[in-house]
């Protein structure tokens, strides 16, 4: 049977052991997570890269007039999940969407007046709260759009963080999108250049068209989000 000295002398050489060897490899992974997040950063740039490049020839066709997208299948499918959504949520809640199933009949369609969704950028807000120790900083698409005399800008979320912390970061969703057009909506929603009767209609035709470019534009990182783990190495105590 060892003596204590012996038994500690073994338990100190263990530990140093482990100290050693874990700390080895914990280093050894973490150049490794380090190179593979890179490679992902700039990976996803250059896809990134190539999105805005066709989100330029769209931003063209928006300027125009964004009626374009009605008929295309990737706006009718939004709208349709959209749909599927709103109706998802309780009933006591006031979410109301009702808009035609089949966007090619949207009272949009009938009106002389070109749909214009101009200036569109990302921007960001960051508040402090509680005596500055906590910051929330709110992600947007920014835009303007026009129809006819009825002009309205619109900063529509599309993600939060607080104080700059990865784990704290949540994407908003398409119905969060679109209910923040269609609370913005209420304000102006009698300048549309229709009878009163059709305002509501149009007015909820428009928050979805506002909602599907402010997804369209809304170009986030992935990789930049899980950057963080290259500094596990910190956390771990031996």
């Amino acid at each position: 049977m060892q003596s204590l000295d012996d038994s500690l002398s073994t338990y100190y050489a263990l530990r140093q052991q482990k100290a050693i060897e874990i700390s080895t490899r914990i280093g050894q992974v973490q150049q490794q997570l380090a190179a593979e997040l890179q490679g992902l950063q700039d990976l996803e740039q250059q896809l990134l890269s190539a999105q805005e490049s066709v989100l330029e020839r769209i931003r063209l066709v928006l300027e125009t007039d964004a009626r374009s997208l009605l008929p295309t299948p990737q706006f009718q499918e939004f709208v349709r999940d959209l749909l599927k959504e709103v109706k998802a949520k309780p009933k006591q809640a006031s979410f109301v969407l009702e808009v035609a199933p089949k966007t090619t009949k949207w009272i949009l369609h009938t009106l002389e007046q070109p749909l214009q969704v101009n200036q569109i950028e990302a921007v960001e807000r960051t508040n402090s709260y509680d005596a500055g120790k906590q910051s929330l900083t709110r992600y947007c698409i920014r835009m303007l759009v026009q129809l006819g005399e009825w002009r309205q800008m619109f900063d529509i979320s599309t993600a939060t963080a607080q104080n700059n912390d990865p784990d704290m970061y949540h994407a908003c969703s398409a119905f969060t999108a679109w209910y923040g057009c269609d609370i913005g909506m209420r304000t102006t929603m009698k300048l549309l250049p229709v009878s009163s009767a059709k305002q509501q209609r149009l007015a909820q035709e428009l928050t979805c068209v506002m909602a599907y470019v402010c997804d369209l534009f809304n170009l986030y990182s992935i990789a930049e989000r899980v950057g963080f783990l290259h500094q596990f190495q910190g956390y771990i105590k031996l």
